[in-house]
This record gives structure tokens, C-alpha cells and sequence, in this order.
């Protein structure tokens, strides 16, 4: 077996930094868990804002039905309120999360959805998931002369929602990769 560790694509975290008005991609910033807030490997590190973005919060996520409540609670806007408690409530067939999730909708698009909504680096590194390794099986000839090199071969799933095309986090990430890319 062999895990890859995807990273977001740059565009992604581009849009994140612009509507979490985070300026100073650069910047080291100390990760603190939110009370309540579960923990995680990277509370008490200092890292740069874009490493949290590119490599640690998976931004491609569908935002959970739990994501959409505590944002409801963080809304300015009563309309905003509302709307994303109706989304986290509905669960029936066709409801506007149901179409949502079945298309491309993934957290940066929520908070652009909101423009108004309230979301801090911390409160996204909190509640929003991790990037996972993802775990892929090698099939390889045992001679010994073939373990220097391999070869990866993979589909890329994509999903289509009118003009937008989606391609899994670790897909489009291995899709980027030049010959010679590290993986890890």
C-alpha cells in the first residue's frame, strides 16, 4: 500500500484567504484549539496561514449538517440564520442541502454563499475536517530489478453540476503532479 497526502488545489485556498480577508498568507499564526472544540496534532504549532489552508483544512469538503448549525449560530444576518439552520434541518429528498451536496458544493462555497457570515482561521481549523491520507494498493513484480520505480495508475471521478466540474481533492491533486513531484 502506498498513502498519498493531497493538498488543496492553490485556487481553492486563493478563494479562501480572499473571503476569510486573510491578506497575509505568510503570516505564522499560533493554533489554538476553540473551547470545545475538539483537539488536534496541530494545536500549540506555529504555522503559516497558507499551510493551514493548502495542507491541513480540507476546503473541498461538503460542509456537515453540524458545520451549517454552529454557522447559524454565528450569523450576523437573521436571514443568514435561518437559512443555514434550514439547510442543516432539512433532510428531506430535493431540499437545497440535498441538492447542494449532490452537485459541487464544498465549504469555500458556503462561506462565499455567506458573505456576511462571520468565520475566523480558527473557527475553520476547529470545525471544518482534515485532509486525510488516502490509501491506494500497489500491485508489483516481485523481480528484483522492477523495485526501484513505480507506477501509479488511477481514475479521476469527476462530478458535473452545470457549468462547474468537481474532481476528488486527491485525484485533481495527483492530476497536478509533474513527473519527479513528491507526493507527501
Amino acid at each position: 500500500h502506498i498513502e498519498i497526502l493531497p493538498k488543496n488545489p492553490d485556487a481553492l485556498v486563493e478563494r479562501a484567504l480572499k473571503r476569510l480577508g486573510l491578506d497575509e498568507p505568510n503570516q505564522i499564526v499560533e493554533v489554538l484549539p476553540l473551547p470545545g472544540a475538539p483537539t488536534s496534532f496541530f494545536d500549540g504549532r506555529n504555522m503559516k496561514i497558507h499551510t493551514i489552508l493548502k495542507e491541513i483544512v480540507d476546503l473541498s469538503a461538503i460542509p456537515s449538517r453540524s458545520m451549517l448549525e454552529l454557522f447559524a449560530t454565528l450569523a450576523t444576518e437573521e436571514a443568514d440564520a435561518i437559512r443555514l439552520q434550514d439547510l442543516a434541518d432539512n433532510l428531506s429528498v430535493n431540499s437545497e442541502y440535498d441538492k447542494l451536496s449532490r452537485g459541487i458544493f464544498s465549504i469555500v462555497d458556503l462561506l462565499e454563499m455567506f458573505p456576511k457570515l462571520p468565520v475566523s482561521l480558527a473557527q475553520l481549523m476547529s470545525h471544518a475536517p482534515h485532509i486525510v491520507p488516502r490509501t491506494y494498493s500497489l500491485a508489483n513484480d516481485n523481480a528484483k530489478e522492477h523495485h526501484e520505480k513505480f507506477e501509479i495508475a488511477y481514475t479521476t471521478p469527476t462530478r458535473w453540476s452545470g457549468d462547474q466540474t468537481h474532481v476528488g481533492l486527491c485525484s485533481g491533486f495527483m492530476d497536478s503532479l509533474a513527473a519527479g513531484d513528491h507526493a507527501w
